[in-house]
């Protein structure tokens, strides 16, 4: 017989058999029997939507707020898309999530902020507040109860996840669609605005000069299709049906945070898919590279110390895909490679290699973002958009470079929990010779 879930965390918090763990809310009335109370989570929403992570977005406290309400009010009924889309966006009653991704996109942002909140600000907070994947219920939970159910997620998981180098193609399909019909919305605003930092706009300005807008090229890898499977294109099955249609979910928060840079400058970007780019359109502007790349491989900056590649195999446990140093000193290891857990599902660890270089075109910058998994390539993008972040890289070069950017390659070591990255810090900078 299988036992509930919250019966079997409340035996391990030695409260055997008693459902107030509030896994799912309609297992707890309320909320909590003899757990938070509705005043307590309301102070706790007001303390997460005050914190630094969502002061500044608007549209994130408000949908904190509403969704608090909602479980408060029908612990029983999770809020569905077109209620959330009419009470916190102001939709219509014409709204159709088959093409408006706006609800998706928002909730995927604020589960990740307050994984970012937990694991900074809100460390030692009493009662956490959690929305899990491919859910619009908010959850409390005292700190306790959450470790407990992370720990029997965690062990749960295995059963689920699919075998290394294969990549379910509902994943990548939900991302294509994301950012093939968000990307005009987030045009509309997301909020936020760039810091007044003096090094943070010393870093963008180039992005920021000339007529034409900033051109942000995110890739679209190469899969083969088999049996309703996608696996990385690597050479060893050709003659299989190949898709390039896809992209990845860290592309698109990538997207995101890029949109709330520029409009915080007052300045526009044009998005492409890789193997979609004219070389007479990308000579001429500025150009964000976001994660793997097609036939625009030819507008790429040649790398001087760190590249990514694919080994045709690797030890055990170990993904064939790896951040190359080019140049090791004696105190630098060859590569950078993270373990063979699909992306996403378990993995805790990541590399990013971001490269800052001369554009194609006189007063024109170039700058890479790319992980060895998609959630890489997010953490590279956030860290360029945190003046904080910003002003520890320029903190690497010598002292004659304050305040103006040599050009430059580095890598990132990414801390990724939950699914989102949460922590990026630099393990190797290069100051590129090719561009002086």
């Amino acid at each position: 017989m299988d036992v509930p879930v919250w019966a079997e965390s409340k035996a391990k918090l030695g409260q055997p058999g008693r459902p107030d763990v509030c896994w799912y809310s309609s297992w707890c009335g309320d909320l909590m029997k003899d757990g938070a109370t509705r005043p307590e989570v309301l102070s706790q929403v007001e303390r997460v939507n005050d914190s630094h992570l969502l002061r500044s977005s608007a549209v994130l406290r408000s949908l904190l707020q509403f969704l608090a309400e909602a479980a408060l009010q029908h612990p029983d009924r999770p809020p569905k898309e077109q209620e959330i889309a009419e009470r916190v966006f102001g939709q219509s009653s014409g709204f159709d999530p088959r093409v408006d991704s706006r609800v998706r996109v928002q909730i995927k942002r604020l589960r990740e902020h307050l994984s970012k909140y937990y694991q900074e600000v809100g460390s030692r907070d009493r009662i956490v507040l959690q929305i899990l994947s491919g859910s619009y219920q908010l959850q409390f939970l005292y700190r306790e109860q959450a470790e407990v159910l992370e720990d029997r997620r965690d062990e749960a998981r295995p059963a689920g996840v699919a075998r290394a180098g294969r990549i379910p193609k509902w994943a990548w399909l939900a991302a294509a669609i994301l950012i093939g019909i968000s990307i005009g919305w987030m045009f509309r605003g997301v909020a936020g605005t760039a810091a007044p930092d003096p090094d943070f706009k010393a870093f963008w300005r180039p992005f920021l000069e000339g007529d034409l807008p900033l051109l942000v090229i995110y890739g679209n890898p190469q899969f083969y299709d088999t049996g309703g499977v996608l696996r990385e294109r690597d050479g060893t099955m050709e003659g299989a049906p190949v898709a390039d249609s896809f992209t990845g979910f860290g592309e698109v928060m990538a997207v995101a945070e890029l949109v709330r840079v520029f409009e915080g400058f007052g300045r526009r970007a044009a998005f492409r898919r890789s193997s979609a780019v004219s070389w007479e359109e990308a000579k001429g502007s500025s150009i964000v590279f976001l994660g793997a790349f097609g036939l625009a491989v030819k507008a790429l900056p040649r790398a001087e110390k760190f590249a990514i590649g694919v080994v045709p195999s690797a030890p055990p446990g170990e993904s064939r895909t790896r951040i190359w140093n080019l140049k090791p000193t004696p105190t630098e290891p060859p590569y950078f490679a993270v373990s063979s857990t699909p992306c996403c599902l378990a993995t805790t660890q990541d590399y990013a290699v971001i490269i800052f270089s001369r554009g194609l075109s006189p007063n024109r910058a170039i700058l890479v973002a790319a992980g060895i998994t998609t959630l890489g390539t997010q953490a590279a993008v956030e860290f360029m958009c945190r003046p904080s972040d910003v002003r520890t890289l320029l903190a690497r070069f010598p002292a004659g470079a304050k305040g103006q950017f040599p050009y430059f390659e580095a890598v990132l070591k990414v801390r990724i929990s939950g699914g989102a990255p949460v922590h990026s810090e630099i393990v190797a900078v290069h100051v590129r010779h090719s561009d002086t």
